[in-house]
C-alpha cells in the first residue's frame, strides 16, 4: 500500500479520472472502494485480536455494496480521497503492526467468514495487489513485481474460489 500511494501522489487529476480496469470506475472510485475496504481490513483485524470478531460482512454484497458506497463519494475532490487512503493505510499497517505473535491465528473477519487473521491480511494484499493493477495498467505504467507479493496472492487466489463455494454450501 504504501508503493501503491506513491503512485498515487504522482497522477495528475486527469489520470485520476482515468478509466480503470474496473467497469464503469475511474483511478478515484477504486481508491475510494480501496479506502473503504483497509478501513474494514483494519477492524477485522483489532477486533480478531481482541477476541471479538466482526460479523459487517453478514449482510455485505460483493457487487451492490462497493457500487453504493462509490458512489456516495463521488465528486469528492482528489486531494480528499488520497488524504483519506493515506489514513486508512496507516489505520490498516497500525493493526498489522500491533499483532502479537499469536494474533496471527486469531479469527477475523473476511468474505470467506471467520478465518485467521494472517488469512485476513493474504485477502487484504489481495485485494490492493489486484486493485494496483487495476490502476496502473490502464494509465500505460507498469506495476512492480515482488516475488513475495506474487506468491502470496497466487496462494490465496488458489483457495479463494474453493472457499467461496464452501461457504455458499457447495463444497
Amino acid at each position: 500500500r504504501a508503493r501503491f500511494a506513491e503512485v498515487l501522489h504522482s497522477l495528475t487529476d486527469d489520470e485520476w479520472r482515468h478509466p480503470s480496469r474496473c467497469e464503469g470506475w475511474t483511478v478515484q472510485d477504486v481508491i475510494t472502494h480501496l479506502t473503504s475496504a483497509n478501513h474494514f481490513w483494519a477492524i477485522s483485524i483489532q477486533s480478531g485480536a481482541a477476541g471479538q470478531p466482526t460479523q459487517f460482512l453478514a449482510s455485505f454484497d460483493p457487487v451492490s455494496s462497493p457500487q453504493q458506497m462509490v458512489a456516495q463519494e463521488q465528486g469528492t475532490p482528489v486531494a480528499a480521497t488520497l488524504e483519506a487512503f493515506d489514513a486508512s493505510c496507516a489505520a490498516l499497517a497500525a493493526a498489522v503492526d500491533d499483532l502479537a505473535e499469536g494474533d496471527w491465528d486469531a479469527l477475523g473477519e473476511a468474505p470467506t467468514g471467520h478465518v485467521p487473521i494472517r488469512l485476513v491480511a493474504d485477502h487484504a494484499l489481495w485485494d490492493s495487489w489486484i486493485h494496483e493493477r487495476d490502476v496502473v495498467l490502464p494509465l500505460g505504467r507498469t506495476p512492480v513485481v515482488d516475488t513475495d507479493e506474487v506468491l502470496a496472492t497466487l496462494r490465496y487466489c488458489a483457495a479463494l474460489g474453493r472457499a467461496f463455494e464452501i461457504t455458499a454450501g457447495r463444497a
